[in-house]
């Protein structure tokens, strides 16, 4: 069976959530699809990894042009278009995409995320599927209420938009996927057997079973550009104001913003990019992430836990996961709690210990890629 999947960039190298979903459904689908993958992209595109090549039978990478992007988003205040799903549309680049579709003959085609949506919804003689993966609107909503001035119409604007989007879609796409049932709640969607759960997952951080030495006292991970992630890394360099300058503190991830930056200090350590974020889940003894905006799941959790480590988070991103009380996790809102709570675990390598082990073997029961893609297998061959 045939199956084209359209992606909205090249889902490599693994450092944003959707790469890292997309690159690990492609594992799982190569193992019963041919497929041919097509990554749109505002970036210059240079070779491709062997390992994304391993898992494709084609890769078709159209590059967007940037002054067109800029042009369309200018012209979306005319319509009711969301501005990320004008961005991402070119016309040119849909002729490539129907071109390559014409040529290769699918009997599926696979979306990820709404923006890719326009590139296949006038395709009426192919069955299709979106993975809408977060419930855009409500990361739009959120983003509206903690804005200000220009910002906040331009959010409430996207907000109104991306919802009446994503109703749309539902319409147009035969198998409709998203990432946990709490962001399912936030979308509007008519009661259909086709609205799919599908979470993500994660391997077992196999560095963990090495002995090696826990070199940061409290760990946080993620896209710096990402504001959600900019904002709990702001939250803990509060926290780590209120502990001794003897606990030490790693935030990792690309983009760190210069006011993130400026924190940065021997107990405070602000990495920017790591080449093998792993080592750092690893190298940690409690992994912190104090998100209070966002939507959707964050791999980074599932990450922890699968690398053995306490998790302290709060009810936003927990809400994403199912059958939480079967994992360690510690769920806390009031941010003025976690420096309490943070020296508990330091102060008992025992309970860190255990409480790594107890999200372990969540993450292996409900978690596992394998298990969670076949899900979105059985959809798709229907």
């Amino acid at each position: 069976m045939k199956l084209v999947v359209i992606a909205s960039r090249i889902p490599f190298p693994l450092d944003k959530g959707d790469k890292l979903r997309l690159f690990h459904q492609l594992e799982s689908l190569n193992k019963h699809f041919e497929i041919c993958l097509i990554c749109l992209t505002d970036q210059k595109a240079t070779e491709l990894p062997q390992s994304l090549v391993e898992i494709t039978k084609e890769i078709h990478v159209i590059q967007l042009s940037k002054w067109r992007m800029l042009f369309n988003l200018a012209g979306t205040v005319f319509t009711q278009t969301p501005f990320q799903v004008a961005y991402f549309f070119q016309r040119k680049a849909k002729q490539r995409v129907d071109k390559i579709i014409n040529q290769f003959q699918p009997q599926h085609i696979f979306c990820q995320l709404i923006r890719t949506a326009p590139y296949s919804i006038d395709l009426f003689n192919i069955h299709k599927s979106i993975d809408f993966m977060d419930a855009l609107s409500k990361a739009a909503e959120r983003r509206f209420n903690t804005s200000r001035g220009i910002s906040k119409l331009f959010w409430r604007e996207e907000w109104m938009r991306t919802k009446n989007y994503e109703l749309k879609c539902h319409l147009y796409f035969q198998n409709h996927f998203i990432i946990s049932k709490n962001d399912l709640s936030f979308i509007n969607f008519p009661p259909s057997p086709e609205t799919i759960v599908l979470p993500n997952g994660a391997p077992e951080n196999e560095l963990a079973l090495s002995e090696s030495a826990k070199n940061t006292d409290v760990l946080f991970v993620g896209n710096m550009s990402y504001p959600p992630n900019q904002k709990a890394a702001e939250h803990l360099y509060e926290i780590h104001l209120q502990l001794s300058s003897d606990i030490s503190f790693q935030i990792a991830g690309v983009n760190p913003s210069v006011k993130l930056l400026k924190y940065s200090s021997h107990s405070f350590n602000v990495t920017g990019f790591v080449s093998n974020i792993n080592q750092c889940y690893v190298s940690a003894k409690i992994f912190v992430a104090p998100m209070t905006i966002g939507a959707g799941m964050q791999n980074k959790i599932l990450e922890a836990m699968a690398a053995r480590l306490p998790v302290i988070t709060t009810s936003l991103a927990a809400k994403a996961f199912q059958n939480i009380e079967e994992s360690a996790m510690i769920i806390e809102d009031d941010l003025a709690k976690y420096p309490a709570i943070i020296k508990d675990y330091l102060s008992s390598e025992s309970k860190r210990i255990n409480d790594g082990s107890m999200n372990l073997n969540y993450v292996k029961k409900f978690y596992d890629w394998d298990t969670v893609n076949d899900i979105l297998i059985q959809r798709i061959k229907k």
